[in-house]
């Protein structure tokens, strides 16, 4: 489905674009395109989005309107309804399709700086038996129990190495630029650099690899002891909150007279239902975003 949005919108809507990639426009958003990993040109990325913006925008109108007016039975507001409508779909694609390559940027970089300690001793123990580092990255990419993130960066090393015809210091700088971590970005740049100045590749891995898992180590104390407070924050939102006002509340209305539009029936119908079913899931669920950002 998406090729087909791709070669649509390539094929009747880039001479209008063209001209504008050529002159450097959307280049924030090439660089998304490929530290996301996603093996898609900028120009056929932004015919799939101009056809995307596009449906989103058309199709909810004749839908919103029909429907409008068999609720409303009126053309105006129908018109109106439906075309607010579509151009909030329309804009809610557009951001979608511009912010999507940066938030999966963002997954690839944290399941990457994961792994890059355990890749790093991998690496080092290859190249203490004497592995030239092509074939240390070659043989990272047919490793089967490495991460999606890691494994896919070694493959495009390994295309660039043996289809294009790159040597390890040109595949490796251009590993670096389209990294999504500037972590493995400043490994790949160190490997470069120690291959260049005739240094101990060996050394310089396992150097690596020890640092690496320091940095991790330090990371998981601190994330441990950031969710401490999360916890303690997550049971007074999820335990004390609600029967604290529950307790509060039920007070209140057994003071309060039970009268036919009294304080008493306004708790019981709108104060309690609000807190049970709109406030206190509202705040456990930030409490979960909060948790994942936490981890990012």
């Amino acid at each position: 489905m998406r090729k087909t949005l791709r070669r649509i919108g390539y094929l009747y809507f880039s001479q209008y674009y063209e001209p504008l990639l050529k002159k450097g426009f959307f280049y924030g958003l090439e660089t998304h395109l490929k530290r996301a990993g996603m093996d898609v040109s900028l120009g056929a990325y932004i015919g799939e989005l101009i056809v995307a913006v596009l449906l989103a925008s058309i199709i909810p109108f004749p839908l919103v309107l029909i429907l409008s007016f068999l609720l409303f039975n009126h053309i105006l507001l129908s018109f109106l309804l439906s075309v607010v409508i579509s151009l909030f779909s329309g804009v809610s694609m557009l951001l979608y399709y511009y912010y999507w390559p940066q938030m999966k940027a963002k997954d690839r970089k944290v399941e990457i700086e994961k792994e890059l300690a355990g890749v790093a001793s991998y690496m080092s123990a290859m190249a203490s038996s004497g592995v030239p580092p092509g074939r240390i990255f070659i043989s990272l990419a047919k490793e089967k129990n490495l991460s999606p993130a890691i494994s896919k960066e070694a493959q495009r090393i390994t295309r660039d190495l043996q289809v294009f015809g790159m040597d390890i210091l040109r595949a490796l700088t251009q590993a670096a630029r389209r990294s999504p971590s500037v972590r493995l970005a400043a490994f790949f740049e160190g490997i470069n650099a120690t291959i260049m100045s005739g240094g101990d590749l060996k050394f310089y891995l396992a150097s690596e690899a020890k640092a690496l898992m320091k940095e991790q180590e330090e990371r998981t104390k601190e994330f441990i002891d950031r969710l401490g407070v999360v916890a303690e924050m997550f049971m007074v939102l999820g335990v004390v909150a609600p029967l604290f006002f529950v307790v509060i509340l039920a007070i209140i209305a057994v003071i309060i007279p039970a009268e036919p539009g009294s304080s008493q029936e306004f708790i019981i119908k709108t104060i309690f239902p609000t807190i049970v079913y709109i406030l206190m899931p509202t705040l456990l669920l930030a409490t979960l975003m909060f948790v994942d950002i936490m981890e990012q």
